[in-house]
């Protein structure tokens, strides 16, 4: 690769760091809830839920409920295959593998303390990365019929009993 192919790729790189910035909003005053819910019926919210309070805890919840969703799924993977329906095992074998996927760079964005060099002194780009998955994923099918929703509380829950 030349030094002008790699000037324009880091300006490319710079860009879009830049615009990621640009449409990152204020964290929400009450945060942002993650939970499951039948597609088409949306998230199931039960008394004692309490929302996300910070970027890096939205992250958490999500890696969180994408390493159960894949370890659901990959389990179910197995006992479809032990029912000799292998196609149906290998379409939940590769969702288990992309959530897990997913889950790994949720947990990795969580980790405010030891951030990827990116992300080093630059918490903003690491919030900015949290809400561009988060617009472009979400909310996400993680089996058959269930997705996981990521959506802004609109009110004050209280405070979570300690």
């Amino acid at each position: 690769m030349t030094e002008n192919q790699d000037q324009a790729r880091i300006a490319e790189a710079q860009a879009a760091q830049a615009r990621m910035l640009a449409a990152l909003p204020d964290f929400p005053q009450f945060g942002f809830y993650v939970h499951t819910g039948l597609a088409g019926y949306g998230p199931d919210l039960e008394d004692g839920d309490y929302p996300a309070r910070s970027w890096e805890d939205v992250a958490s919840q999500v890696a969180w409920e994408l390493r159960s969703a894949a370890d659901f799924s990959h389990e179910g993977a197995r006992v479809v295959a032990a029912a000799d329906l292998y196609h149906e095992a290998w379409t939940a074998l590769r969702l288990s593998w992309e959530l897990d996927n997913l889950a790994a760079n949720f947990e990795n964005l969580a980790n405010a303390e030891s951030p990827a060099p990116l992300y080093q002194g630059r918490p903003e780009l690491r919030h900015a990365r949290i809400w561009d998955l988060l617009t472009s994923q979400f909310p996400l099918n993680i089996s058959h019929n269930s997705r996981l929703y990521v959506f802004e509380c609109e009110e004050d829950p209280g405070e979570e009993p300690e």
